[in-house]
């Protein structure tokens, strides 16, 4: 009978190790049934259950489920607390419970999946976050480049629907604005056409004013000509009356 007892107690502790995401062992020494009732109650509340355990049928279970470095868990009077769900819970309840009743309840170690977590770590662990709320500040962080990549991705469409946008907005004040623009230039065209006219008036009046000057140097050119011609024909005029007198008396002489 005894020995079918152990055994029974040994596959359900290796069944519960098994199955537990965590298993933390504590040195109980010193407390009441009162306050081990008392740490049941708060464990509970998270689905966490607290078993008082015999180290040797504990030593056994644990090496048959696989565990590792058992005896650092299984010291003294030993109680076994069985996480199935977060790991964080059980190790922050038993840190809380120590804190807030002061009770010489110590923490050996822990068996967290194939590891084996030495009392400082079981402490250091129920100081971290909630596994929920763990996984949303990874999830964040992984999300963070992601939307900073959306956002400069997205910046330029934002732009172009702003300007166009007011493009719309301002597209009776815009066309009005061409008409304005239109017609300065047309203004514009108009005085630069009036401003080339009045060189070009100016440059005739000089021109008719300065053309009869010629006219009159070629005049007062040509009248010296002229009289040089007329003396040239006088000049052959009396070379030939003298010619012909000349002739007359040679005849009046050889008669």
């Amino acid at each position: 009978m005894v020995k079918e007892f152990k055994v029974k107690a040994v596959e359900d502790l290796k069944d519960r190790l098994s199955r537990s995401s965590i298993a933390i062992g504590a040195r109980f020494q010193g407390l009441t049934s009162q306050q081990l009732n008392d740490l049941r109650r708060r464990l509970a509340v998270q689905d966490v259950e607290f078993r008082v355990v015999r180290n040797t049928l504990a030593l056994i279970a644990a090496r048959e489920a696989g565990k590792t470095s058992v005896e650092v868990v299984f010291q003294g009077p030993t109680g076994v607390a069985f996480g199935y769900g977060d790991p964080i819970e059980p190790a922050r309840i038993l840190a809380e419970f120590i804190r807030s009743t002061r009770l010489p309840l110590e923490i050996n170690g822990a068996f967290m999946e194939s590891r084996t977590l030495s009392s400082d770590e079981v402490r250091t662990l129920a100081t971290l976050p909630p596994k929920d709320q763990l996984i949303a500040i990874l999830l964040g962080q992984m999300q963070a480049p992601i939307a900073q990549l959306l956002y400069v991705l997205n910046a330029p469409i934002q732009s172009l629907a702003i300007v166009l946008q007011r493009v719309v907005e301002n597209g009776d004040g815009g066309s009005a604005s061409e008409n304005d623009s239109s017609a300065s230039v047309e203004q514009s065209s108009e005085a630069s056409e009036a401003d080339s006219t009045e060189p070009e008036a100016s440059v005739a009046e000089e021109v008719a004013a300065e053309a009869p000057a010629p006219q009159e140097e070629v005049a007062s050119e040509a009248a010296p000509e002229e009289g040089v011609a007329s003396e040239d024909v006088a000049e052959e005029a009396a070379e030939q009356e003298e010619s012909g007198s000349a002739e007359a008396e040679e005849e009046e002489k050889s008669e």
